[in-house]
């Protein structure tokens, strides 16, 4: 458990009784590392070029006071402590992957340049220091917090992979683009995967900033005409810093988003501009209520974006609209009161539950009410058209039946209604 100084490492063959798991190699001088030692401990280099021969795992610590050199065959080195950078690090096209069961750090007084960089890790990664890549950063597992001084910084043609609940970047991003391409971004906050992604519209050189955040968008209440309401439970900040390359702007959506995106047609994406929000446009929507994406028109104008809905006529008869249920993860059952379909009757029905949902093949329908009454069924689309409708006599106070939807339901997403006087309960359903 002590520590060995040398400046060769010469000294350290495959005859040595080294024990990784123990003690700090310090090197003064410049060594090649033997391919017949793959395991280390902590590792500090103090002053001349260290190379490595084969991949490494470094079990502790890595401080890097001199040069640490991947060689020219690129190898990797998995570290499971921390990544202090006083000195140089040739990355060349190699990879460092950080995968260890514990918080860990990248610091120092230099910023760090990696080639390719993978999350792997139960914990997080805290950026004390700035960092670059120039190839790809993988979200694999573990978050990677960065602030407005040490953030990451993604080099041409750099990207974002993976990416989960499990695995994103919280904090500031900058991005650097000279080509045209789409940069997937992996933010996102609390245990929730945010993902955005920006496509440049020209090779122009531009630098942009990107942060997601998970509070209340500024003067969520102030709209323009395009807008009657956005989300108001997050937002991304986009900067453009440098250049003038426009951009489409995508956001991605799911169950722990703004709620349901009950009127995809009714979607936009809207941008705040210091004054209130306005519409950044919609030319692509695509998914259900609960996943899926939108592509903003092109934008040459930033600040902080997030989902929009401008509903005008296809808010339907039930008040169904976008982020109606903000903060509820899950679809649930709700209550409408005097909800207007078409029906000529009102009868209790105190639960209504539909198995499998999503629907394949038929759907399987549970009453609970009162035995000998009349309950009307509707099942209508998202714009509140009727699709189908059937009286049903409770045999039972919990009454089951069958609907085959393939005999009159594109695949889709529906509501399924049933009456209970002035009350109406609701579920809704992803046809397959």
């Amino acid at each position: 458990g002590g520590t060995l100084n040398t400046q060769s490492i010469n000294v350290l063959n495959s005859n040595s009784e080294f024990e990784a798991g123990k003690g700090t190699l310090v090197f003064t001088g410049s060594n090649t590392l033997p391919d017949e030692l793959l395991e280390y401990n902590h590792i500090i280099i103090n002053g001349g070029t260290t190379v490595l021969s084969t991949n490494i795992v470094i079990n502790g610590n890595i401080t890097i006071a001199g040069t640490l050199d991947v060689s020219s065959l690129n190898y990797e080195i998995s570290i499971n402590r921390n990544w202090i950078n006083n000195g140089m690090f040739i990355r060349r096209n190699g990879k460092v992957i950080f995968a260890g069961d514990k918080n860990q750090i990248i610091g120092g007084s230099n910023s760090t340049y990696f080639y390719s960089l993978e999350m792997n890790k139960k914990k997080g990664v805290y950026l004390l220091t700035g960092v670059y890549v120039y190839y790809q950063l993988e979200l694999t597992e573990g978050t990677l917090y960065s602030d407005h001084v040490n953030y990451l910084t993604l080099k041409p043609p750099a990207v974002i992979s993976g990416g989960s609940d499990n695995s994103y970047i919280d904090g500031r991003i900058k991005i650097e683009t000279d080509t045209i391409k789409t940069i997937v971004i992996g933010t996102g906050k609390n245990g929730k995967y945010k993902k955005a992604a920006l496509l440049t519209q020209s090779a122009d050189s531009s630098v942009f900033f990107v942060e997601y955040f998970s509070t209340p968008p500024p003067s969520s209440n102030s709209v323009s005409a395009g807008i009657t309401h956005i989300c108001k439970m997050q937002y991304w900040e986009i900067i453009r810093i440098s250049g003038s390359s426009p951009i489409l702007l995508t956001l991605f959506w799911n169950t722990n988003s703004c709620g349901p995106m009950d009127l995809l047609l009714a979607l936009k994406v809207a941008r705040y501009d210091s004054t209130q929000w306005v519409s950044g446009g919609s030319s692509t929507v695509s998914g259900d209520p609960f996943i899926g994406f939108i592509t903003s028109d092109t934008l040459n104008s930033f600040g902080c974006f997030t989902f929009g809905c401008n509903h005008g006529g296809l808010k339907t008869s039930g008040n169904i609209d976008n982020f109606s249920d903000e903060n509820i993860e899950t679809p649930e059952e709700n209550t409408i009161s005097q909800v207007e379909i078409e029906q000529n009757t009102k009868v209790p029905v105190y639960n209504l539950e539909i198995m499998p949902n999503p629907v394949i093949g038929k759907m399987n329908v549970t009453l609970k009410g009162n035995k000998g009454k009349e309950v009307l069924i509707v099942v209508m689309d998202l714009l509140g058209r009727t699709h189908y409708s059937k009286i049903i006599l409770l045999k039972n106070d919990e009454y089951h039946f069958a609907i085959d939807p393939s005999e009159k339901l594109n695949p889709g997403v529906y509501m399924v209604v049933g009456s209970s006087n002035d009350i109406l309960y609701k579920k809704k359903i992803v046809i397959k």
